[in-house]
């Protein structure tokens, strides 16, 4: 099974201990990747399904384990008979070529013999013809004694002619002889030839077998560990969950809930005159504490990705929307404190409004909000050295490191 290491550290680090200091900001590449939960309890809840979850697809990942275990069981047997059967080949291959080796020398055989036979029935035609020339003489008796000048001849005639007697039933016995040879080596061949071809057959047979038999384990095998493998990425993505959950839950174990500010209502803050943009400003009253790009504070020199406000004599400042919109994201971050995130349409084109340190939100995510609409309280939470609201605008969409000066967007005087 694919082997992973734990991704909680790695993704509290990636998504909750990033900081968004004063002199710079550093937070997930993508905050609509994952909906968080807003309270504790939504986090316990969260975290509860999580590990729901992660208990469920181990116990599917602990049946594959066991069948992936009977497979290769089934396959190491398999692979045992194989090399028995590989052995098996192995002679039978050795028995093919002797046999092979066999039918040469036979055939080899086979021919000297029957030239042989082909030299005696010629010899042996020759004597049929020299008896039939003696045959017209009255009798051999009289041949013998016709062609003896002595007695000493008389013997050695008839001695010559016993001795052609005898190598005439020589050459024919060995012809008999040869012709029995020829017909067992002509069945010797056949016989051979078909244990030739049933060996053959028995080899093609069995490897087929073989590769039949092996390949539909492998599919298996392969089929099983594809599985796992969706199963492990099921599993990375719920303890991705249970972490961010269990994360989110220390965050807001730590850091009491804002309390619930008065329900939105459109127009009921005033941002003044809308900007060429058509936005207003987000708070009804106030001046400008710190600008948008490079600055230094508190001895740290950073880029400053928004402007930020204040109320003086009012910390708790009604917060409005800059322009009609949706609710994208109403949580906490440790930088951020209480943050909101709307997304907007300006003219066709996507731009979303972000606003931090919040005291109270008073919409959630998904929310239809008005321009001017109250949407939460002016606040000191996350890291912050003062109640004021953080505010940025990201043509495009949000994105961290991608927004641009407010004040290209919104009218914002020395103090209004």
């Amino acid at each position: 099974m694919i082997k992973k290491t734990s991704t909680k550290v790695l993704l509290g680090l990636m998504l909750l201990v990033s900081t968004f200091s004063l002199g710079g900001q550093f937070a997930p590449a993508d905050v609509y990747a994952r909906e968080t939960c807003v309270t504790a309890r939504e986090c316990q809840e969260q975290a509860r399904e999580a590990r729901s979850n992660i208990a469920a697809i181990q116990e599917q990942e602990d049946e594959l384990n066991e069948s992936l275990s009977e497979v290769q069981g089934e396959l190491e047997a398999y692979r045992a008979d194989i090399a028995e059967l590989e052995s098996s080949i192995a002679e039978l291959t050795t028995e093919i070529t002797d046999l092979q080796e066999s039918i040469t020398a036979g055939r080899t055989e086979l021919e000297a013999t029957e030239e042989r036979i082909e030299e005696l029935r010629g010899e042996v035609a020759e004597r049929l013809r020299l008896v039939q020339s003696m045959g017209h003489q009255p009798n051999s008796l009289f041949v013998i004694l016709s062609e003896s000048e002595n007695l000493t001849d008389l013997v050695l005639t008839v001695r010559f002619f016993s001795e052609v007697a005898n190598a005439d039933a020589e050459f024919m016995d060995e012809l008999i002889e040869l012709e029995e040879r020829q017909t067992e080596l002509i069945d010797a061949l056949y016989e051979q030839a078909d244990e030739l071809a049933t060996a053959q057959e028995g080899l093609e047979a069995d490897q087929s077998e073989l590769e039949i038999a092996q390949a539909n384990l492998l599919e298996q095998e392969t089929a099983l560990r594809d599985e796992l493998y969706t199963l492990n990425q099921d599993r990375m993505t719920e303890e991705e969950a249970l972490a961010v959950a269990e994360a989110m839950e220390a965050a807001r174990s730590a850091s009491d809930a804002p309390p619930v500010g008065p329900s939105g209502t459109t127009g009921s803050g005033n941002g003044g005159t809308p900007s060429n943009s058509g936005m207003i400003r987000p708070i009804a009253s106030g001046r400008v504490s710190s600008e948008f790009g490079m600055r230094t504070l508190n001895g740290r020199t950073g880029h400053h990705a928004g402007v930020d406000l204040v109320t003086p004599g009012n910390p708790t400042a009604p917060i409005l929307a800059v322009a009609d919109g949706v609710v994208r994201v109403a949580q906490w971050h440790d930088s951020l404190g209480w943050y909101i995130i709307v997304e907007h349409n300006i003219d066709g084109q996507r731009v979303d409004t972000l606003y931090a340190h919040l005291s109270a939100m008073s919409v959630g995510v998904g929310a239809q909000v008005s321009q001017g609409q109250i949407i939460g309280n002016m606040g000191n939470t996350g890291h912050s050295f003062g109640a004021h609201l953080h505010f940025e605008v990201h043509p495009g969409g949000w994105g961290w490191g991608r927004s641009v000066n407010p004040r290209n967007w919104v009218n914002f005087p020395a103090s209004w």
